[in-house]
């Protein structure tokens, strides 16, 4: 959290507009159970995280938790979801990402 507080201060006195993004990654790193995801990006969004971010997440009920059970907006990634951002916003969704999707595109 350390890190998180520290960001925010730096943020804070530059004056700039930055978003500051809570990012759990436990779902790319192992499997644990949601509720100390939430646990975990709550603790972000205390620190001074503007947005809450678990990459890793596909099914809409999860990302669906997440949105309802933290009282900052949610980040989620849309690439290989099968999901819509219209799937994404109704569940609270409030920034979408698409990881490495634009990068990897072929022409």
């Amino acid at each position: 959290m350390e890190r998180i507080r520290a960001a925010r201060a730096a943020i804070d006195q530059s004056g700039q507009d930055v978003v500051l993004v809570g990012r759990c990654e436990a779902y790319l790193l192992e499997t644990l159970d949601l509720d100390e995801v939430i646990r975990r990006l709550k603790a972000y969004g205390a620190a001074g995280a503007d947005c809450l971010y678990a990459p890793g997440l596909r099914a809409l009920e999860l990302i669906a938790r997440v949105a309802e059970s933290v009282d900052k907006p949610v980040n989620a990634n849309l690439t290989a979801t099968g999901l819509s951002i219209a799937d994404l916003a109704g569940v609270g969704v409030r920034r979408v990402s698409v990881g490495a999707a634009l990068a990897d595109a072929r022409l």
